[in-house]
């Protein structure tokens, strides 16, 4: 997952804006959960700080839907990408 955000960092820095990525909860290992988070701006970004209120949620195994609340924080109008062979 940090791999997704860090080209959409990359992306976003070769477009004239500013960008972050950042893993949260510790390194990746196989068969865990794991939250990478990007923030992109066209404002210079402060220091990392974790993203509480996302504008968008990427989830690339539907089995995290029951795992825990991916959706947390997200508003009405946000996006969300759900990677899944079947319909929610």
């Amino acid at each position: 997952m940090l791999t997704i955000a860090e080209l959409l960092t990359i992306a976003a820095v070769t477009e004239g804006r500013y960008g972050q990525a950042s893993m949260a909860g510790g390194p990746e290992h196989i068969g865990h959960p794991t939250v990478a988070c990007c923030r992109i701006d066209d404002d210079p970004l402060p220091g990392w700080e974790p993203v509480v209120f996302p504008d968008a949620v990427i989830v690339r195994d539907a089995a995290l839907l029951h795992v825990s609340d991916v959706f947390h924080g997200l508003g009405a109008d946000g996006f969300i990408l759900l990677d899944s062979s079947t319909r929610p």
